[in-house]
């Protein structure tokens, strides 16, 4: 079965930290163009219960059980067995995975993106990104956008305002799903579609390989698993003992340090072989430069982790009072994100090559900067 939809879900992580959110009133759906995003009020769904807390900025959780039950303007990032979103309000988006996800009776103005065993969705949002063994959308759920899943079993039975894509064993669409655009699907058969469902129309592209669909899995998981490890080091190694990393030069214009990185990076691609090898043409360097050319085949190997580590660094917005755990759990996230766009035809070899280029930059940055005249905060 194919997986490219699911693996699509994961490479959306990225963009968190270029993510606004909107002060628009709220509008009936009824009333809301083709091509709106939908508003979405300061107001709670149920602003006569109790407990309500306003939260101006982004939230981070790792727990064992995590409920969101507030209004937060920003982003909303969490890692936990359990998650149960109930009645919030997100101006941001939404960032969760966990064993077993819940969306109650909540409006996300941004997009929800979901990684988990189970997934449970009755909420509002522009856009759902979901990927997991049990993903269901029940009747009273909107997506005002297209939602893209990935799972063993789909069942859908709410609205989606644009286009429904899934890469899925077992479709169910039920009598109160409603497509306004596409249903397009990826399977090794035929999903059952209710008569009564409202579908504009359908399109189903049939696997024509047979997988053993246990071993697919495995695979992912190991390769999950080595990434995940991978950059666990990586991140453990520069949070902890690398003080230089916090001092390096940035800016607030993130495009431009990245970009700057990436220079420094594709000179460093080019240059080290290079001098690797001539130094092996010599009598005296030939043990330099193997010592050289090994080094750099493990950065290649170990760049992406590194502007993982950067990125989240970035995301959580360069605050000396962020606990370590969170940084490298960031860092973990976005380096499975960046795996999976491997999958995108084209535009997934490009991302990667440039996330290289930037590690091999950041590297650079470590070797060659002098360290600023600060004291590095060793929280």
């Amino acid at each position: 079965m194919k997986k490219v939809v699911g693996i699509l879900l994961l490479c959306f992580i990225m963009i968190a930290n270029i993510s606004f959110a909107t002060t628009e009133d709220v509008l009936p759906i009824s009333e809301m163009g083709e091509y709106d995003i939908m508003p979405i009020s300061k107001e709670p769904v149920d602003m006569t219960g109790e407990g309500y807390e306003m939260i101006n900025d982004d939230v981070y959780k790792m727990e064992k059980q995590v409920t969101i039950h507030e209004i937060i303007d920003g982003n909303v990032y969490v890692m936990a067995r359990e998650v149960r979103v109930d009645n919030a309000v997100i101006y941001g988006n939404l960032f969760v995975m966990a064993e077993e996800i819940e969306i109650v009776n909540s409006e996300i103005s941004g997009s929800v993106f979901a990684m988990g065993e189970k997934i449970s969705f009755s909420g509002i949002t522009n856009d759902l990104y979901a990927c997991g063994s049990k993903v269901d959308m029940v009747a009273d759920s909107y997506v005002w956008r297209s939602a893209k899943v990935a799972g063993e079993t789909i069942n859908m039975n709410g609205n989606v305002g644009r286009n429904l894509y899934a890469g899925v064993n077992q479709l169910n669409v039920g009598d109160t799903a409603k497509i306004e655009g596409t249903l397009q699907y990826f399977s090794a058969r035929e999903g059952n579609i209710s008569d009564q469902a409202q579908i504009q129309n359908v399109q189903f592209t049939q696997d024509e390989q047979e997988e053993n669909t246990q071993t697919t899995t495995t695979n992912y998981v190991y390769e999950i698993a080595n990434i995940a490890f991978q950059t666990l080091l990586i991140a453990l190694v520069i949070v902890f003992l690398v003080g230089k990393f916090k001092t390096l030069k940035r800016t607030d214009n993130l495009g431009m340090d990245f970009l700057k990185s990436t220079g420094k990076g594709a000179l460093m691609l080019i240059f080290v072989p290079i001098l690797s090898v001539v130094l092996m043409l010599s009598i005296l360097g030939l043990g330099f430069g193997m010592i050289i050319l090994a080094l750099y085949i493990i950065l290649l190997c170990v760049a992406i982790p590194i502007t993982s580590v950067e990125i989240a660094y970035r995301i959580l917005g360069k605050k000396e009072d962020v606990k370590k755990a969170v940084w490298i759990g960031i860092s973990i996230l976005v380096s499975l994100v960046i795996w999976g766009i491997k999958f995108i035809p084209v535009v997934g070899g490009i991302v990667r090559l440039i996330v290289i280029l930037i590690g091999f930059g950041i590297v650079s940055s470590l070797i060659f900067q002098r360290n600023k005249k600060e004291k590095v905060n060793e929280n």
